[in-house]
């Protein structure tokens, strides 16, 4: 069986250009290529002889992930795009009549030698257990070098170049195989088991015949069915995880964590439905101890096993983690474009399921419009008898009722809806902001009845710290409706229970 491809094959990829052998490309430059059939700027990372003899060049649509880069025919290039400004991708040096025109970069030391060693997937594909899996990103496998690099000539018998040899494979081993594209691999072979990499077929299948590693080397987080999550100490399994990180690479971007791995726990997701053993489909790691507030580093559903939940399945996992911190902890940054959407969605859900638990007794009720700048539609009163204190997850709210028959106010800060979600404060806000619920908002007056004589100097004190803070956002409320929340939760396409079930939870 094979995952089926979802990325753009080079065939896809058309456009009646200049013909093959008229004139060259440079790289770094961009060129009018086609995909769906309009014709948009495309930028070259590197070329290539292939087989008979034909050149391709790897492409690279600007605003696009990296994962969707492909090899093209040079016959599918067209005509050059002039930029107007300095390139920010970082290349190779190339000779010097390409040097002379090669836009110069901003970019830090560090982020222009990323960008070298990755901007060209080294491996275009991987054979993962009876999956054959076209891949996404550049990943630092440590892998020797052929015996002969192009362009090189072999030492005598006798004399090896001692230096370069060592000076190659130190190289190799920090940075991996196929740096930049130069000498980049076409399959690369991965046990499904043990996550052992292999460079031909004969010896993947000789380990897989006899790989003895029927499941993850942790114990058991969550056990529901078939589904198993193992939880896998880095210190205790580092050849493990180390492999686990390199493949989990080839899928992600911008994650650096792969031979340091002993300050990491590795959660992995199996499915034993089929076999004897456990077939891992996803997993994320996170930092035993984070200074930085992060509840994961990264987390990776294998393309196969994509679409079917198990990546929100990991992601509420990893606050069920943090149940009892101090902090519920955030995804570390940057996200990917598919975490962002992942974790926004998780966010949009736990939000709109506590805003809806709230208001779930409220009638329908029309909100006045703010018509007037700086206008008051509500004054803040003291408390009284009618009042009643309404608990959610253990956070306390104030519910007080109106004069319309069965409608009332919850009366919330957004500290305390962070708390009562397991989020925190900056990814609410996020949601609140994504929702457009923070355009429907009123100012408020200060309630001057529960002030006393004797500190209204210290309160006015307060209040002007509190103006300088919060600017705009001073003395105002968000109005959040029962009709807003039920609009949301149509459009998200809200359930009512999350995928995680912590009855099932062993930790």
């Amino acid at each position: 069986m094979t995952a089926a491809n979802t990325l753009p094959h080079t065939s896809a990829l058309e456009l009646t250009g200049v013909p093959e052998g008229v004139r060259d490309v440079v790289v770094g430059r961009q060129y009018l290529v086609s995909r769906g059939g309009v014709a948009r700027p495309a930028r070259i990372l590197n070329s290539r002889t292939a087989k008979l003899g034909a050149r391709e060049v790897y492409i690279s649509f600007p605003g696009e992930d990296k994962r969707l880069d492909a090899w093209i025919p040079l016959s599918a290039v067209g005509d050059e795009v002039v930029e107007a400004g300095p390139s920010r991708v970082a290349l190779p040096r190339q000779d010097s009549q390409n040097d002379s025109h090669a836009p110069g970069s901003e970019r830090s030391t560090p982020e222009r030698e990323h960008d070298a060693v990755t901007r060209v997937r080294n491996f275009e594909d991987v054979r993962f257990g009876e999956y054959l899996v076209q891949t996404w990103y550049y990943s630092p496998y440590p892998m020797p070098e052929k015996k002969e690099e192009e362009g090189r000539a072999p030492a005598p018998r006798g004399r090896k170049r001692k230096s370069d040899t060592n000076e190659r494979s130190a190289h190799v081993l920090s940075h991996g195989v196929g740096q930049g594209g130069e000498g980049a691999r076409g399959r690369l072979w991965v046990c499904d088991l043990c996550f052992k990499y292999m460079h031909t077929r004969a010896g993947w299948e000789r380990h897989t015949a006899a790989c003895a590693q029927m499941q993850p080397p942790g114990r058991k987080a969550y056990r529901r069915g078939s589904y198993t999550i193992w939880e896998v100490d880095g210190a205790d399994a580092q050849l493990y995880c180390q492999n686990l990180s390199l493949f989990g690479k080839l899928f992600i971007d911008h994650k650096s964590v792969f031979f340091h791995v002993e300050n990491f726990l590795f959660y992995v997701l199996c499915d034993a439905a089929t076999s004897k053993r456990d077939q891992v489909m996803a997993f994320f790691s996170k930092e035993k101890t984070s200074y930085d507030d992060y509840n994961l580093a990264c987390i990776v559903t294998f393309p196969p096993h994509q679409g079917r939940g198990f990546g929100k399945l990991l992601i509420e996992f990893s606050y069920y983690l943090t149940r009892g911190a101090p902090s519920p902890g955030t995804p570390e940054r940057p996200l990917s474009d598919l975490g962002l959407k992942g974790y926004l969605a998780f966010w949009v859900a736990v939000v709109l399921r506590v805003c809806r638990r709230l208001l779930a007794d409220a009638e329908p009720v029309q909100v006045k419009k703010d018509v007037e700048e700086g206008r008051s539609l509500r004054n803040r009163r003291p408390a009284d008898a009618t009042d009643e204190a309404v608990v959610v997850n253990g956070i306390e709210m104030t519910k007080r009722p109106l004069v319309q028959k069965g409608q009332y106010t919850l009366t919330t800060t957004l500290e305390d809806l962070a708390r009562a979600c397991h989020l925190r404060t900056d990814d609410v806000q996020l949601v609140l902001t994504e929702l457009g619920f923070l355009s429907s908002r009123r100012r408020l007056l200060p309630l001057q009845a529960e002030r006393g004589a004797d500190n209204d100097d210290d309160d006015d004190d307060d209040d002007e710290a509190d103006e300088d803070e919060l600017g705009e956002w001073h003395n105002v409320e968000i109005v959040i409706t029962r009709d807003a929340v039920d609009e949301a939760w149509a459009a998200w396409g809200v359930r009512e229970l999350g995928v995680l079930d912590e009855k099932y939870c062993l930790l």
